[in-house]
């Protein structure tokens, strides 16, 4: 689609957010930016959704769309459709569960008006909302807060290192970098690990790009009961297939780690068997990482013998010995304990 100079489009997802979504909408009317569009797409909500965004469509005073579709969960592609039905040279990809703080548009698209070869404005930090409007005065650093070395190489090292740099919602991108890019990528969950990776990659390759981090807050991020990060399984997955198509040749960074570790502890054998037996990325994480060998061997203590899986252990006054045998894969692991002092090793063994 062609681009109307100076427009900004406001590319909102909702699903299920009709408790939010009025206060959403309100919130990036009241900007200090008119110049707008608003393009809302429902992805299928049960609730009540898509009736307050047609009727909120018809007394916005700004222009605005409204799509309605049969549920998809495809973030990716959802975002995508909204970019295609957009026209604005600048674009901002939102949540109808967030809420925009007050005066935060004209400075960024100033910015954006001013240097021509900004790629995206965006924030580093982070105000938080729960359901009720209260408002956390903590604010959440993002990594790039005060960081004064950043190039694009240094975000995509930033991504890798934490699975984050800043939130897309509080962002404004160039329409152009997110034609470039290829927009996201909807055979990936991580949306928005996606967009900021092809963004950061294709700036690699185009170094007369720039950019522009502002220490300062951009949107609220509402805390509810449904955020998609606190669904355990998605997050999972989402890292997963992050990490084997775009750090394919690199060990999972210290943050992917942490997520799987943080599931293993709450999933039952049979989860754990499908996804560290059944991929053959997870499986060389199990083989080469001894904190996940370590929760690996616990969960099997839990939970019995199965799979092929025999885990035994052996205790005595200051020492302790834990071995996991894996029939399948054909190796031992090892977790000793001496005197407090822990090592972990592994070895093949002959079926």
């Amino acid at each position: 689609m062609k681009q109307t100079e100076g427009l900004y489009s406001i590319c909102c997802l909702s699903y299920n957010h009709g408790k939010f979504i009025k206060q959403a909408i309100e919130s990036i009317i009241r900007q200090d930016y008119k110049n707008i569009e608003i393009i809302a797409l429902d992805d299928g909500s049960s609730d009540n959704s898509a009736d307050i965004l047609k009727s909120l469509a018809k007394t916005a005073g700004v222009p605005m769309k409204v799509i309605c579709q049969p549920n998809s969960g495809n973030i990716g592609a959802n975002f995508n459709r909204l970019f295609a039905e957009s026209s604005g040279q600048f674009v901002t990809f939102t949540s109808l569960d967030d809420r925009m703080i007050p005066d935060t548009f004209l400075k960024k698209i100033n910015i954006l008006k001013n240097d021509t070869n900004a790629a995206f404005v965006a924030p580093s930090l982070i105000k938080r909302i729960d359901e009720s409007d209260n408002i956390d005065h903590k604010l959440c650093k993002s990594p790039v807060y005060d960081r004064r070395d950043l190039t694009p190489q240094v975000l995509l090292e930033l991504l890798y290192q934490h699975t984050c740099d800043f939130y897309i919602q509080g962002a404004i991108f160039r329409r152009s970098i997110i034609e470039k890019c290829g927009g996201f990528d909807e055979n990936q969950i991580a949306d928005d690990l996606v967009l900021e990776s092809r963004i950061f990659k294709y700036m690699e390759n185009n170094p007369g790009l720039t950019f522009h981090i502002l220490d300062e807050p951009g949107f609220y991020y509402r805390i509810h009961s449904s955020n998609s990060h606190k669904i355990k399984d998605r997050q999972l997955k989402s890292m997963i297939t992050y990490y084997k198509e775009y750090w394919p040749d690199r060990e999972p960074s210290p943050a992917f780690i942490k997520i799987v570790l943080e599931s293993i502890g709450q999933r039952n054998i049979n989860d754990i068997f499908n996804i560290f037996y059944l991929d053959e990325y997870m499986k060389n994480i199990l083989c080469g990482n001894r904190q996940v060998q370590d929760a690996i061997a616990f969960a099997y203590e839990r939970g019995g013998t199965q799979y092929g899986a025999r885990y035994k252990k052996i205790e005595l006054p200051l020492f302790r010995l834990e071995k996991y045998k894996d029939i399948d894969a054909g190796k031992k692991y090892f977790v000793i304990n001496i005197l407090g002092l822990k090592f972990s090793f592994s070895r093949k063994y002959t079926k």
